[in-house]
């Protein structure tokens, strides 16, 4: 007989922050100009794109818009080593190391657009739909060497999809003082597979015990504020600060279940015997039966963090008698600028990423097409992360007065996750950022710009960026076992937990142990313009 659970390990591979790269579910920045500085950009903040990083600096700009695209490639690696427990018939020795895997998805273009224009004199208003700066695909192998892959437990496919319509409202209080705020509707879309164990048994062969898992979920509204202040401390010297909460994703959706699907048959491309479940139908996949009833049955509960970037940003104006609080533009107005930001993410808040399923007294109620077994109601992926320190410094030279900058930047952020609960869906171990970009103004904003019907100023932008997420590895301790169908392997769970202390529906052994590294490599092109 055969039992198991769906688990939810590569569920989000990329999280809804938006635009604050030291969420461990975000790499890079939205922009080009803020990617080719590091993101070290609170305090100059100088397009559109400022309503979803610090909504207060639309006060300070000409009416505008800014549109791109952001393209990541992401090369993430595990090497497995078999925990000393575990007994699992694959081929490989407790403590051995098995072959080393990687994700080889393909790049997945995010495109975000902004606007905003001035309401009086002194405030402004301003609009944008962006998602996420990151990696949103994601595919691991399925088999290795014949055998099944070493990560599958972890992950083998994830896309996650996020847009937030954002509007922002900005007003100088003050000559040299501004204040905005931006609220932004997120709507989330995710689907991700893992492998899952039937029984947590010794001597099981993966063949014949795991099952290939899906789940597939949407949160059509996940609300976010972020709010912000600019303020000009004389002519050389700019200070901002941003501080963003959101609800937590909340979503809905459904589970599909493949049973044989890493026999060799399915291996090789035969997948006849593939026996295959789906708890958005009334019967779940197997005739005659009605428990999934109108779908909807799987429940994602994801808490996301509070974050608080404050920048200081010293500027050569061209002029001496450049006075603070007007209108600004660095690429005309400074010779050179250089920006220190410090960040602080409560990743902490983030515990586990909760995956429910219908019960009745603690046991599921969903079957599984092609087993004898159940759906567990909770099939959570532990976290436990830390809150995250960054510190970014970015500068921009304007190498041709009113035509052309180059800008460069570095960045640091502190590990989030911990050894117990590394995992491969996440890219959160301390990362490291190189970046560099440019802007080219085609439209210069001159008087022959200012007597025309087309924009005041035109600028085509590029950012590149390449960020390190330092090596990691688990030798030893609990780890996370494998999502298993039965509870224990002998006797009752009481309390989510088993006779000998282990959690319920998990196998007595990590599966995460091991070494990981990844890099990401990140380009954004953007066009800008004024009028």
């Amino acid at each position: 007989m055969r039992a198991l659970t769906v688990g939810a390990a590569a569920l989000m591979l990329l999280g809804p922050s938006l635009a604050r790269a030291a969420s461990p579910y975000e790499v890079g920045d939205n922009g080009s100009e803020q990617l080719g500085r590091a993101g070290a950009w609170v305090a100059r903040a100088s397009t559109a794109l400022a309503v979803v990083e610090n909504p207060a600096a639309l006060a300070t700009q000409r009416a505008g818009v800014d549109v791109g695209m952001n393209l990541a490639l992401k090369r993430s690696c595990f090497t497995r080593l078999k925990a000393i427990g575990d007994t699992t018939d694959d081929g490989f020795a407790p403590g051995a190391s098995y072959p080393r895997v990687c994700d080889d998805g393909a790049a997945l273009p995010v495109g975000y657009a902004a606007l905003t224009f001035p309401v009086g004199e002194r405030s402004a208003i301003g609009f944008a739909l962006a998602g996420p700066s990151g990696v949103p695909n994601a595919r691991w192998p399925s088999f290795v060497d014949g055998r099944p892959a070493p990560q599958r437990y972890l992950a083998l496919e994830s896309t996650a999809l996020f847009a937030q319509p954002t509007i922002g409202l900005a007003h100088r209080v003050l000559p040299a003082l501004s204040v905005g705020a931006s609220f932004a509707w997120g709507v989330a879309w995710v689907k991700s597979s893992a492998a899952t164990a039937a029984l947590p048994t010794a001597g099981q062969r993966p063949a014949d015990n795991d099952v290939k898992s899906t789940i597939e979920a949407t949160d059509a509204f996940v609300p976010s504020g972020t709010f912000g202040a600019l303020a000009n401390l004389g002519p050389l010297l700019d200070v901002g600060v941003a501080y963003k909460l959101s609800a937590p994703i909340d979503a809905r959706g459904d589970a599909r279940t493949e049973v044989n699907a890493f026999a060799p048959r399915a291996r090789d491309g035969d997948t006849s015997r593939v026996v295959y479940g789906d708890t958005s139908r009334a019967d779940c996949g197997q005739a005659g039966g009605s428990a999934c009833g109108a779908g909807g049955n799987a429940r994602v509960t994801i808490p996301m963090p509070m974050e608080l970037k404050v920048g200081a940003r010293f500027h050569l104006p061209r002029a001496r008698d450049a006075a603070p609080g007007r209108v600004r533009d660095p690429i005309a107005d400074d010779v050179f600028d250089l920006e220190l930001d410090l960040e602080w993410t409560q990743s902490s808040v983030i515990d586990a990423t909760r995956v429910r399923f219908p019960s009745d007294r603690g046991l599921g109620t969903i079957p599984v097409a092609g087993t004898a077994g159940v759906i567990p109601p909770v099939a959570d992926v532990p976290r436990d992360y830390r809150d995250v320190l960054g510190v970014r410094m970015g500068g921009e030279v304007s190498v041709v007065p009113r035509r052309l900058s180059l800008r460069v930047g570095g960045s640091y952020e502190t590990r989030a996750d911990r050894d117990a609960t590394q995992n491969v869906d996440v890219l959160a171990g301390a990362r490291v950022g190189v970046a560099a970009g440019a802007t080219l103004r085609l439209v210069t904003g001159d008087a022959a710009a200012r007597a025309s019907a087309g924009p005041r100023t035109l600028d085509v932008s590029v950012g590149i960026a390449q960020v390190h997420v330092l090596g990691r590895e688990a030798s030893g301790g609990p780890g996370i076992g494998a999502f298993t169908g039965v509870p224990c392997a002998s006797g009752d769970a009481s309390a989510g937990v088993c006779a000998d202390g282990t959690a319920a529906h998990r196998t007595p052994w990590a599966t995460n142990l091991g070494a990981m590294t990844a890099v990401v490599h990140l380009l954004h092109v953007g066009l800008g313009a004024t009028f």
